[in-house]
């Protein structure tokens, strides 16, 4: 007997299938103020907004809003030229450019959401929430820049490069962009040439005293946020903070 046919056979027979768990969803507020229902386990949500589709007035875009309350909105490039001539097209032509800006849409929704896929090399830490999110930034900057085929350079990724990037910032006075170019030209290749920090040049400035504490503040902060008693668990070891 084929597994149909059990399956057809045990429903007959009275027998009901196993029902599969409830989803537990938690509410989440997001930085510009909606609330935002994630699944359990799920970091990122994806909305495509087209123009001229559901209400949405604006330009095309993808809205990326992470479970951390973080939200991006990344209008896409070169979109906001057809929003300008739709409304003097024809109802006909007006589905075929709001067809072709969903399709964009789609597209830019999954490079940005392929940026958060990322396995671990032996031995190398778990990057955060927070680290991902600064790839996505920073692929979204290339995009903007109409960047398409670059992939992250070492500059870039990694565990922790969310934190040194938001401390250097906050020491140094300069913007995300600027402190990303330093990451990517700080360093000097076998010729002398501009090229990324290396893995161990970057460990460096981490462990400076004034980047370090800063990394660590922002660390704390973070692990508030996100509901993590460092002190109690650290208490119940007969250990301070």
């Amino acid at each position: 007997m084929s597994a149909t046919e059990a399956a057809v056979q045990g429903q007959t027979n009275g027998a009901t299938a196993p029902k599969r768990p409830k989803t537990e969803y938690e509410k989440v507020t997001m930085t510009d103020g909606r609330e935002v229902e994630f699944p359990k386990n799920r970091k990122l949500d994806k909305r495509s907004l087209v123009t001229g589709v559901d209400g949405h007035t604006g330009n095309t875009a993808v809205r990326l809003d992470y479970s951390n309350g973080e939200t991006r909105m990344f209008e896409i490039p070169g979109a906001e030229v057809l929003a300008v001539f739709l409304p003097d097209l024809s109802e006909v032509e007006q589905s075929r450019v709001k067809f072709l800006l969903r399709a964009a849409a789609h597209g830019i929704e999954q490079k940005l959401g392929d940026e958060m896929a990322y396995t671990p090399k032996k031995d190398e830490p778990e990057p955060t929430l927070e680290d991902k999110i600064e790839w996505v930034d920073e692929l979204a900057s290339r995009l903007q820049a109409l960047d398409w085929t670059v992939t992250r350079e070492g500059g870039g990724g990694g565990a922790g490069a969310s934190t040194l990037i938001q401390a250097l910032v906050e020491l140094s006075g300069k913007t995300k962009d600027e402190i990303r170019d330093f990451l990517k030209t700080g360093g000097k290749d076998a010729e002398g040439k501009p090229a990324p920090l290396s893995r161990e040049e970057r460990a460096a400035i981490r462990r400076t005293p004034v980047v370090k504490a800063k990394i660590e503040e922002i660390e704390a902060a973070i692990a508030a946020k996100n509901g993590v008693d460092v002190a109690g668990a650290l208490g119940s070891l007969g250990l301070g903070a």
